[in-house]
């Protein structure tokens, strides 16, 4: 059977929002219970829900080595935990936080992954929910969905209000009034207007990059923030640009990049300004470290997100033109062409 990836991100934040950092936090993910599939592929699906959520950099995930010697000496499994009294009782033994318990199945043709987190202290489930997929290509999708509804459940996180669009324009106004960014005006804001993204992965890829829309596209001056998924270095990136100069639709020249950005506190954005004098212009994200974790949606869509396309042009070389794509790939990033 296809091996396919799944991602599953949840969100976790101090009590005070103001917070300087997040705390990683202990989370054991016990072997979800095969319903009407293979147990190899099951457990292989709870391997690649440890592996992403360690990627995130939000989480120390216990091993399944380690969760497997403590629970055989209590002469317990790790999969077949399906009560909350269950997950309670195993999660106290692994000295975990949270616990991830769950089922992957199938019913006719959709494969259903039903899963719940449940708080160890507390003794309660903190969020339950299922997604569904027509296929094993849309499990990603589905997996997204139930990304999104999870962390805003559980902690109530809101959406960003620290620099929304009308801070943005403001900010960007006040920065041409006070003569920090040469120009008149600024033309309409491009990118994220309306909800962000809020679903974390590590990168895998040295850079992303989308493409600015024709109408809003050529030659000028652009000024563009990214937001910082985690603080420090977990989370620093570049912000790049990349031109078509061969009008094959693929970014093949650096027009130029950022220095390093890091976040000092959560929810923070990173701007940059740049002159382009190509017709066709990328913007987006560069790492040297591809542990890094920034903000990524895949699949989906993204209300109010406008002036740039949803394809996202990668590549995973270092120093190499980011030619591979991938559609309906989304980040927290905002652009604005300068107007002379």
């Amino acid at each position: 059977m296809r091996i396919f990836r799944i991602i599953i991100i949840v969100l976790i934040l101090a009590a005070n929002t103001s917070a300087q950092q997040i705390e990683k936090m202990r989370l054991a993910i016990l072997d979800l219970v095969p319903q009407k599939i293979d147990k190899a592929t099951t457990a292989m699906v709870s391997d690649l829900l440890r592996t992403e959520l360690f990627n995130t950099g939000l989480f120390r995930v216990i091993e399944r080595n380690e969760m497997k010697s403590i629970l055989k000496e209590q002469e317990l499994q790790l999969s077949g935990c399906m009560e909350t009294k269950c997950a309670v009782k195993v999660g106290k033994l692994l000295s975990a936080k949270k616990m991830l318990i769950g089922t992957l199945g199938k019913l006719g043709k959709q494969y259903i992954i039903n899963a719940r987190i449940v708080d160890i202290e507390k003794g309660e489930v903190d969020y339950a929910d299922k997604v569904s997929a027509n296929s094993e290509d849309e499990l990603e999708s589905a997996i997204n969905e139930y990304v999104i509804k999870t962390p805003i459940k559980i902690h109530g996180i809101k959406k960003d209000t620290v620099n929304s669009v009308t801070s943005f324009k403001k900010n960007l106004a006040l920065k041409i009034k006070k003569g920090i960014i040469s120009g008149k005006s600024h033309g309409p804001v491009l990118g994220i207007n309306g909800d962000e993204v809020i679903s974390m992965k590590g990168t895998r890829a040295y850079i992303r990059v989308w493409k600015v829309l024709p109408k809003f596209s050529g030659p000028g001056k652009y000024y563009t923030s990214i937001k910082h998924a985690v603080i420090g270095d977990s989370g620093a990136f570049f912000i790049t640009a990349w031109a078509d100069t061969d009008n094959d639709g693929l970014p093949d020249k650096k027009i130029g990049q950022s220095e390093k950005k890091r976040s000092k506190k959560h929810n923070e954005w990173s701007s940059w300004v740049f002159n382009s004098k190509y017709k066709n212009v990328f913007i987006g994200y560069a790492v040297d470290n591809k542990d890094a974790v920034l903000y990524y949606k895949m699949g989906g869509s993204v209300k109010k997100y406008s002036g740039l396309g949803d394809t996202v042009y990668y590549t995973k070389g270092v120093n190499r033109p980011p030619k591979g794509k991938a559609s309906r790939r989304y980040t927290n990033i905002r652009v604005a062409k300068i107007n002379k």
